[in-house]
């Protein structure tokens, strides 16, 4: 069996990593077909696109502001919405 950290470690790894790095969202190698979609995607349905990553939540929040992106509640993974379906 493989031993993981606790999701609590990977957590306090994540901040530690943000508060010690200074990534530029506005420099990031975003996909223009992805940003198109997405553009696209808004005005054709209610407005909403959510954000879902499991990264570090302060992070996400600068992309999603930078997008213009809603935020899934809590930033919870896509993998555990997928769980869900």
């Amino acid at each position: 069996m493989i031993n993981r950290p606790s999701s609590t470690k990977i957590k306090v790894l994540k901040s530690f990593l943000y508060s010690h790095s200074d990534i530029s969202v506005e420099n990031l190698p975003y996909n223009s077909e992805v940003i198109e979609f997405i553009s696209s995607w808004k005005k054709q349905n209610s407005g909403k696109v959510y954000l879902i990553s499991a990264s570090y939540s302060k992070f996400i929040e600068k992309v999603a502001i930078f997008l213009a992106l809603t935020i899934y509640p809590n930033n919870i993974c896509l993998l555990n919405i997928l769980r869900l379906l």
